[in-house]
């Protein structure tokens, strides 16, 4: 379990701060849910276990939890709204908060929670997390984060709505893979989680982007002239995706019609 003072908790946690040692003593199991949860879902327990070895990653780690954890504790804490913000009480003279701000600071809180989550992603990516369980399971398809939503024009950009198209993305990777080959579907996958993306394939993803955001936005079959323009490119430059030029797509696209000669021995005249 990662160390978190309590002057690091407040710190990244203003409105939980308290002159008294209540409420940080009483985060100890949300903490241990929240390293629990990104262990499982993120890191693994390998990079878990040695986060000093990845730069930036546990001072990232701590600041989820902290966050993680005190969203999911807000709704046993008795919140109060003062000049400066929000603040923890036990004084029954004071009113709590509305229940209205309560849900509004437990939003921002997931929200700001979510940003480090992709944080911690973006700090492994290029490193031996990416070829973990892991890594394929989080970078499942080429819209993989609230950055990548920018590609397709989606708002707001958090990690909540990124969750909520997650299934509509995963459609779309079907789909698209009927054209590019899931063969290449999957070497662009590896090499986002590689960091070995090169130009090339840097402008293919931005084409495919396009594709992606017209499904997403108009929920049916995209336009023709989206399909064709990424499979011109693909075209354009076969030699620099071997991956789609080896694959039965590829082939299927490419089959030579018969041509009648008099020498075949299966001639027509």
């Amino acid at each position: 379990m990662i160390q978190i003072s309590k002057e690091q908790f407040e710190r990244i946690v203003t409105a939980a701060a308290t002159p008294t040692e209540g409420v940080y003593e009483s985060m100890n199991v949300y903490f241990e849910d929240a390293m629990q949860r990104l262990t499982r879902e993120l890191l693994g327990d390998a990079v878990a276990q040695d986060l000093t070895s990845y730069p930036g990653l546990e001072d990232a780690v701590r600041k989820f939890v902290c966050l993680n954890g005190f969203y999911n504790a807000i709704p046993n804490l008795d919140l109060v709204l003062t000049e400066t913000g929000f603040g923890v009480v036990s004084n029954q003279n004071l009113a709590p908060a509305s229940a209205d701000r309560v849900q509004s600071l437990r939003n921002s809180v997931l929200d700001a929670s979510g940003v480090v989550y992709e944080d911690c992603m973006y700090l492994l990516m290029g490193t031996d997390w990416s070829d973990t369980p892991q890594a394929i399971e989080n970078i499942c398809s080429l819209v993989f984060s609230t950055h990548t939503l920018m590609h397709i024009g989606v708002h707001p950009q958090t990690r909540s709505k990124y969750l909520e198209l997650r299934s509509d993305l995963l459609t779309c990777n079907d789909l698209l893979e009927q054209i590019i080959s899931p063969e290449l579907h999957d070497h662009l996958l590896e090499a986002i989680r590689h960091k070995t993306l090169n130009e090339k394939e840097t402008a293919l993803c931005m084409i495919c982007y396009r594709y992606i955001a017209f499904i997403i936005r108009e929920k049916k079959p995209p336009l023709p002239s989206l399909i064709n323009r990424i499979i011109n490119y693909l075209h354009a430059n076969l030699e620099s995706f071997p991956d789609y030029q080896e694959s039965s797509i590829y082939a299927a696209r490419n089959i030579k019609p018969y041509e009648n000669k008099q020498e075949d021995s299966c001639y027509f005249f």
